[in-house]
């Protein structure tokens, strides 16, 4: 269970993604004990022309551990990596977005007393 400066930390971590337009239903982030990791697939809301950058993405990750108490930044983005130390946009491989998590669909766990659950 995340502790009070986890929970600070991921309001601050929501403020900078928030200020650069970032899209939060298509990333996931969170904080364990000051680490933050950022899944999903960055990208600009619906509606804001500018297209993000790899000065703009540097950016954010600077902001993101700057923030008080945050010990590392990890990442898992399905359209972002860095590679030598710079941020470049890489084509998302199959499976790797949010989207599939979203789908609603149902699965069957097992059964339980002879009924499915």
């Amino acid at each position: 269970m995340p502790d009070a400066s986890d929970l600070d930390i991921n309001r601050h971590v929501r403020k900078v993604l928030i200020r650069h337009w970032i899209d939060l239903g298509r990333v996931f982030f969170r904080s364990m004990h000051g680490a933050v990791t950022i899944r999903g697939t960055l990208e600009r809301i619906a509606g804001i022309s500018e297209a993000l950058t790899p000065t703009i993405v540097e950016s954010i990750f600077t902001e993101l551990n700057r923030i008080p108490d945050v010990k590392r930044v990890t990442s898992d983005l399905a359209n972002w990596a860095q590679d030598a130390g710079a941020w470049q946009r890489v084509d998302a491989p199959a499976g790797r977005s949010l989207e599939g998590l979203r789908s609603g669909g149902s699965f069957h766990i097992g059964d339980i007393g002879g009924s499915k659950v």
